[in-house]
């Protein structure tokens, strides 16, 4: 008797002092020759009672290891032959004492293992594979902490986050939230710091002597003018050295002048599983706190050749050819300019034909070395059953004055619509400026 209470009690032992106690033991249960063993353990007014109870509760956790319920089709078998014969499975030990007005029993319940595996439901397997892939990415996580890249850590724990939400996981310590909350954690470790002049330092908030973030990768943000004439934002990637350090040098000839780089934390493509995944407002607190880590650098640089070397003229027709001295595309051209913040004389331009409208602007601005100009105008109107649509055209040519044999010349063309012909007329040549300006931008 002694025997079977030192097997038990090691058997159990094995079971709950682990750090994957509950539901961990459940899918690991112990092995004795080639089979795996599950504890029961239970309370009864009677012996005959405490004994069913604990051989329930074995068949409850062999079932919960396998995905199904047994208890409902193998219990009255258990008890009364103390085996099931179709699994192989059988009571190889038990217990019962006397506890308070009743009975307390311990049962070791066994099954061979190939059994046990092959009656493992396909959800349960994926299942313990999910569970296995999410404490992979948790360990590199812990791998690249210890290693100061706590960027890496981060992305890893995401990862690691979007692999819970793919299914269920019966570890708590692996629940989305636990994970969530793990991830925010390294996240708000994390510390940016910037100066006017784009250094960037990258350091963790805690510890003893806040160590640098090494190999961190930090997105950098920033405001460019697109080929249409448009603003957009542009990301790039940038990788912090062995000091948590690196230096922000905008080489992008586009970028706008006076525009806010926003650095923060790289997230991993898997943020966007995560996002697609999760319920709404999951990742709200995550993101507000992704939100206040960020920094925010202004560039007041320009990369252009020099302003003052330059002017800039622009010159508009209808579809006879007669310059349209009132038309928006002036401004909406000159608009263009002063949103990138680069500051070049940008003026009006008048001829009938590319060359007399460069001698213009050169008797105008003899002392510039580069004459640019832009010369727009309707090429064709059509009527629509909403409307009228027009199409205007734009040439854009760049000429060095101390050699005008070195000249560039590039096309732009816009379709717009318009309640009536002069309408349509109208806001194609406002979309051709719009579009000949930012492809002017990226030239120069």
């Amino acid at each position: 008797m002694l025997l079977i209470i030192t097997i038990l009690l090691v058997l159990s032992s094995c079971m709950t002092g682990s750090e994957e106690a509950g539901p961990g033991w459940i899918r690991r249960p112990p092995q004795i020759f080639g089979s795996v063993v599950f504890i029961g353990h239970g309370y009864g007014e009677s012996k005959a009672e405490s004994r069913a109870s604990a051989i329930e509760d074995a068949l409850s956790s062999m079932s919960r290891g396998l995905g199904y319920d047994l208890v409902q089709y193998y219990l009255r078998e258990l008890v009364s032959t103390d085996s099931i014969e179709e699994l192989g499975t059988y009571i190889n030990s038990e217990y019962t004492t006397e506890s308070g007005d009743g009975f307390e029993s311990y049962v070791a319940l066994v099954t061979p293992e190939t059994a046990y595996n092959s009656l493992r439901s396909e959800d349960y397997v994926k299942m313990l594979e999910r569970e296995d892939q999410i404490r992979s990415r948790l360990s590199d996580a812990a791998a690249h902490y210890r290693a100061n890249e706590d960027t890496e850590a981060l992305a890893d724990t995401i990862e690691a986050l979007s692999l819970s939400l793919d299914g269920p996981v019966e570890d708590e310590s692996l629940f989305p939230e636990v994970l969530l909350e793990k991830a925010m954690e390294y996240l708000n470790n994390i510390t940016i710091r910037t100066d006017r002049h784009g250094n960037v330092t990258v350091r963790r908030t805690k510890g003893m002597f806040h160590p640098y973030v090494v190999s961190g990768s930090i997105d950098a943000s920033y405001e460019r003018l697109g080929a249409d004439g448009m603003n957009e934002r542009q990301i790039v990637t940038c990788l912090t050295d062995q000091k948590g350090k690196f230096t922000f040098r905008v080489t992008d000839p586009y970028t706008v002048r006076g525009s806010d780089v926003i650095f923060s934390v790289s997230l991993p493509s898997a943020i966007s599983d995560v996002r697609r995944k999760a319920p709404q407002d999951f990742l709200s607190e995550f993101d507000r706190l992704y939100t206040d880590k960020s920094v925010i650098f202004r560039y007041d640089e320009y990369t252009a050749f020099s302003q003052d070397e330059a002017v800039i003229g622009i010159a508009v027709y209808d579809m006879a050819g007669n310059i349209i001295p009132e038309s928006g595309a002036y401004g909406a051209f000159s608009q263009e300019f002063r949103t990138a913040g680069a500051s070049y004389t940008v003026t009006a331009a008048y001829g009938d034909d590319a060359e007399s409208v460069y001698l213009d602007l050169l008797s105008r601005y003899p002392e510039r070395a580069h004459i640019i100009f832009v010369r727009t105008g309707v090429t064709g109107v059509s009527r629509i059953s909403s409307g009228w649509t027009a199409r205007a055209d734009s040439r854009i040519i760049i000429v060095d004055s101390r050699n005008i044999g070195n000249a560039s010349e590039r096309t732009a063309t816009a379709v717009a619509r318009g309640a009536d012909e002069e309408a349509a007329m109208e806001n194609a040549l406002i979309h051709s400026a719009i579009i000949a300006a930012g492809m002017l931008l990226q030239d120069i």
